[in-house]
Formats: structure tokens, C-alpha cells, sequence
């Protein structure tokens, strides 16, 4: 802990609310939330404040959002903000699923049956 700069409270609220949300250190260095810090002092204060990213499983549904969205042409970051995800976290998903070149496996969710559908539609064409 660095003595002659200590973390103020909203320091450490925003850290705590940035990695409950999925953030990770150096995203959140990137990104210019925490300016006076560096990388490794977030990373430090993390494990200090027991802050780390919560294991979130994606629903079906989030993964034929997903789909959806990139083949009415959002980007990453679009799709993400969506369904509550970072522009990595949805590129390395889809690129892990296949998602860039086929929809998902899993039985479409009725509440977007009219989409996958019209999309499914659309490619026949």
C-alpha cells in the first residue's frame, strides 16, 4: 500500500462497483477510471478489497442475442452493453461458439423465435 497516497472511499467504491460489473484491472485502467493508479495498484487493491469478477454463465438467451445482434450488424461493444457483458468477453464467446459463422445449438428461446426466424429467413435468400 503506497502510504503517501491512499485509496479514498470513492476510490474504492468505484473499483468494487467496476469489478462487480465484469471489469478487470487493466480495463479499467484503459478506460481512465481510476487515473492516478497504476494497473498494478488496482490489481493490488482488488485482491486487498476481495473484488473479482463474478462467474457468469451466459443464459440461451444471451447467446442468441448475441447472434442476433451481430447479424443485424451491432458491434461487440453494442452487444455487450445489451446483455450486460464487456466488447471481450462477447468477442471471445462468440469466436469460442462459432457464433461469426452459425447461430447457437441450443433450442431458440420462444421470445426471439420471430427474429431467429426472420434472420434464418433472410440468409436463405
Amino acid at each position: 500500500m503506497n502510504r503517501e497516497h491512499p485509496w479514498t472511499d470513492e476510490e474504492k467504491t468505484l473499483l468494487k462497483d467496476l469489478r462487480s460489473k465484469g471489469w478487470y484491472p487493466q480495463e479499467i485502467k484503459e478506460a481512465g477510471y481510476l487515473p492516478n493508479r497504476t494497473l498494478q495498484a488496482i490489481r493490488n487493491q482488488s485482491v486487498i478489497q476481495k473484488t473479482t469478477v463474478p462467474f457468469n454463465t451466459w443464459s440461451n438467451e444471451d447467446l442468441w442475442k448475441s447472434w442476433i445482434m451481430y447479424k443485424q450488424n451491432y458491434s461487440k461493444q453494442e452487444i455487450g452493453d445489451t446483455i450486460g457483458r464487456t466488447k471481450q468477453a462477447v468477442a471471445t464467446k462468440m469466436s469460442r461458439e462459432g457464433l461469426f459463422f452459425h447461430p447457437p445449438y441450443n433450442k431458440i428461446p420462444e421470445s426471439l423465435r420471430l427474429e431467429v426466424a426472420e434472420l434464418l429467413g433472410a440468409e436463405g435468400k
